[in-house]
């Protein structure tokens, strides 16, 4: 059986600090946009910023996303 992760926003934090991402740093996340992927970056965000994060989600169509893709601007992908 697939037990859920612990919820842990200090290991959270210590986690997103040691990749770079001290509390309160933006995090841009671009998504392709496909079924209920907007949907599930957006509660991610939602996680992000009661960790006290500034996340910005972006989502585009699969005629768009890959031009953005390629540009490596972005911190997270959801595609």
């Amino acid at each position: 059986a697939i037990r859920p992760f612990p919820h842990d926003p200090e290991r959270g934090r210590a986690l997103l600090a040691e990749v770079g991402f001290p509390e309160g740093a933006a995090i841009e996340i671009l998504v392709w946009m496909r079924p209920h992927n907007c949907d599930v970056a957006t509660a991610f965000a939602s996680y992000l910023t009661e960790l006290g994060y500034a996340p910005t989600v972006t989502c585009l169509p699969p005629e768009a996303a890959l031009a953005e893709v390629k540009k490596y601007q972005y911190d997270l992908l959801f595609s």
